[in-house]
């Protein structure tokens, strides 16, 4: 699959934008976003952008916007996320005790992971979104 940040799409956006050599009152008006707006979203200023903005804009240059949903099966990604936090916690511990000169080898470490992300699926889940 490739991967596009939004980030992406707004740079070649721009470069778009460029090469058709349309003025900024030409993109503001297809796209129906203000001048201002559309000046700082395709130069990068604008910190946080809508995608019905980018996707107005892409449409004004003539760029089709396509998103394809690919979904981790639910058990997959409570497993992962069980595993992303049984590992930052392991290395928490693990960074404490080698301060004390008592830290463990890797395959422990490896072993106290995988207890701690099976007690976490055995818990509540909604614990493994508060982080």
């Amino acid at each position: 699959m490739n991967m596009v940040t939004l980030k992406d799409t707004v740079r070649s956006l721009s470069l778009r934008r460029k090469r058709l050599d349309m003025p900024w009152e030409a993109v503001a008006k297809r796209s129906g976003l203000s001048r201002a707006t559309a000046i700082r979203i395709l130069r990068g200023d604008e910190i946080e952008v809508s995608f019905g903005k980018v996707a107005a804009l892409a449409e004004a240059l003539g760029v089709r916007i396509k998103i394809q949903q690919d979904e981790t099966p639910v058990e997959d990604f409570v497993e992962q996320q069980a595993a992303r936090i049984a590992d930052r916690l392991v290395k928490a511990v693990q960074g404490t005790m080698a301060l004390e000169a008592q830290g463990i080898d890797k395959a422990h470490a490896d072993e106290l992971a995988r207890r701690t992300k099976h007690e976490l699926l055995a818990g509540s889940r909604k614990r493994l979104w508060v982080e």
